[in-house]
């Protein structure tokens, strides 16, 4: 009896220890060594973004009308991304989302959703690194309960403290 209870302690301390080690290796080393093996463009930091419908005759973010002003703070590690967006004008003002994605060859992928969880609203970013890695261009798909379908959105992203002109 006593060599079943040890064996099951011992079980379980072998378990707690392999979680331990496992979560330290993908939480703290992992991390770690992408960020030193990682030779890409950095995009972390804070931008400043503004997006608004588009028509399908011109469908660059310059274009837009009307545009919606957000905040968007990245991490990066390698090529893993995530971050919260914060709306800042518009009907969606004070929403904050989510974001995690990855960053590769010049291409942003982001999914999105909202902080609170009680809501429904999320989509997809994809933005293309511009002008020596100082803005972020491309579009956002979502879902719109007022057309009941996926709806698209020209995005253009600055970083802050950055030399382009803001579109107003």
């Amino acid at each position: 009896m006593t060599a079943f209870i040890l064996s099951i302690i011992s079980g379980i301390v072998a378990t707690a220890c392999w979680l331990f080690i496992n979560t330290v290796f993908q939480g703290l080393f992992l991390p770690w060594y992408r960020s030193q093996r990682y030779e890409g463009v950095m995009i972390e930091g804070e931008w400043v973004g503004w997006y608004a419908n588009y028509s399908p005759a011109s469908t660059t973010a310059d274009s837009c009308t009307s545009p919606q002003k957000c905040k968007i703070t990245l991490r990066q590690s390698a090529t893993l991304i995530t971050g919260e967006l914060i709306e800042l004008e518009g009907p969606d003002r004070g929403k904050r989302y989510d974001l995690v994605g990855d960053f590769r060859d010049l291409i942003l992928n982001l999914k999105y959703r909202e902080s609170n969880r009680s809501r429904l609203d999320r989509g997809a970013i994809v933005l293309c690194l511009r002008e020596n890695a100082q803005s972020l261009e491309g579009h956002t798909l979502y879902y719109s309960d007022t057309g009941n379908g996926i709806k698209c959105l020209a995005y253009r992203w600055v970083r802050i403290n950055s030399e382009l002109p803001n579109i107003n």
